[in-house]
């Protein structure tokens, strides 16, 4: 046996091992061959491979089962989350148009020509010496009629509400006509406050 330089017997003993025709060690001295029949014992090698393949898929599969149970819930909360930021942060960009409204609002109370149109505009306030006049559109004002005459009906005329409550409390009292017009007696004009 030719040893090579730097290595072992061992080692040069398993490269000759590996240059034989059966490519395996060789059978030791004095230990017994196994023959034909000890082989037909196991199974064949491609039964066994797709037995080991299918339990590999199947612990393949419960792994992907395992991490689908752990992530949809967490996924379905980041989703939920992701909007209800968009929806705080359009929220917070509202709330600062807002703010923004109202300083300006504020710088403008703070001139004195403001103030003054305002109190004239909301509050009709006039100086000493002025006359305020209101325009009211005629368009605007519907004219009540009297129920019975149908003509037009002067603001004086107007009744007290008491006094269109006891007249709704009377036609309570006498019931309903078979004509569908309040009892006799009985207005029906609006009241003024």
């Amino acid at each position: 046996m030719t040893q090579r330089p730097g290595g072992t017997p061992e080692t040069t003993r398993r490269a000759a091992d590996a240059r034989r025709p059966g490519g395996g060690p060789r059978p030791r001295p004095g230990a017994r061959h196994v023959g034909l029949g000890a082989r037909a014992e196991r199974p064949s090698l491609p039964l066994l491979g797709a037995r080991r393949s299918t339990r590999r898929l199947a612990v393949l599969g419960v792994i992907f089962v395992m991490l689908g149970i752990m992530l949809v819930p967490t996924v379905r909360a980041y989703l939920e989350q992701r909007d209800q930021y968009a929806a705080l942060t359009h929220r917070v960009q509202e709330q600062q148009r807002t703010v923004e409204e109202l300083r300006a609002d504020l710088e403008r109370w703070k001139e004195p020509g403001f103030i003054e149109t305002q109190a004239r505009q909301r509050l009709t306030f006039v100086y000493p010496g002025e006359t305020a006049y209101r325009v009211i559109d005629l368009g605007q004002v519907a004219p009540t009629l009297r129920p019975a005459t149908g003509a037009a009906r002067a603001e004086t005329e107007l009744t007290p509400y008491y006094a269109v409550l006891l007249d709704s409390l009377r036609t309570i009292d006498q019931g309903p006509t078979t004509s569908g017009t309040p009892a006799s007696g009985a207005t029906t004009s609006p009241t003024r406050p």
